[in-house]
């Protein structure tokens, strides 16, 4: 599991992972296997079929689960600002890890980890995301009223409300990268 070490050390195992030839490939072939995996989760807590676990065809899956509950405006509406709200949560969990515009690999953004370590971390946001999609669309149904458009406010509070589920699972992601480079790092010497 490697030792607790200074707040920026997830910062200089990567910046010397990034020094191997093969890094790129490698890093690609890690966020691949995570993805994988939290897609697996996700398919799994929604109830998709085994087959439709995988990372595009769950995705599909669920998009279209949303658009079926809420339309395709609600359901892209809704998954973007979910997704902006996670991008900056991550960005600024990776920057209390040493990762910011004062260094190099803040300036470059490659690999663009926010961006990656995001994408990883929707995938456990999503259950939240489609249920409450599902809650909406089955209130103004029973209300008899047309379904509003969500608004930005709203999945701010979806966004509160898992929080530290979020920032949990936002931090076994970034420890699951630090153990990983640990090891690449640990092997390659």
């Amino acid at each position: 599991l490697g030792r607790p070490g200074e707040r920026d050390e997830l910062y200089h195992r990567l910046t010397e992972f990034l020094l191997l030839p093969q890094a790129t490939g490698m890093y690609r072939h890690w966020l691949g296997e995570l993805r994988r995996r939290a897609s697996f989760w996700a398919g799994l807590k929604l109830g998709t079929p085994r087959a439709f676990r995988n990372p595009p065809q769950c995705r599909d899956w669920i998009n279209d689960q949303a658009v079926r509950h809420v339309g395709p405006e609600a359901e892209e509406r809704s998954r973007q600002w979910l997704r902006s709200l996670a991008y900056h949560w991550m960005q600024g969990l990776l920057q209390d890890l040493g990762f910011g515009t004062d260094n190099e690999l803040g300036r470059v953004g490659e690999p663009a980890l926010a961006r990656d370590l995001t994408d990883i971390l929707m995938w456990y946001l999503e259950p939240a995301r489609i249920g409450w999609l599902k809650r909406r669309h089955l209130a103004a149904r029973r209300k008899g009223e047309p379904l509003q458009l969500p608004q930005r406010r709203d999945l701010v509070r979806l966004f509160e409300s898992r929080a530290t589920r979020a920032a949990t699972r936002g931090r076994e992601i970034t420890s699951a990268l630090h153990r990983w480079l640990i090891h690449e790092t640990s092997s390659n010497r």
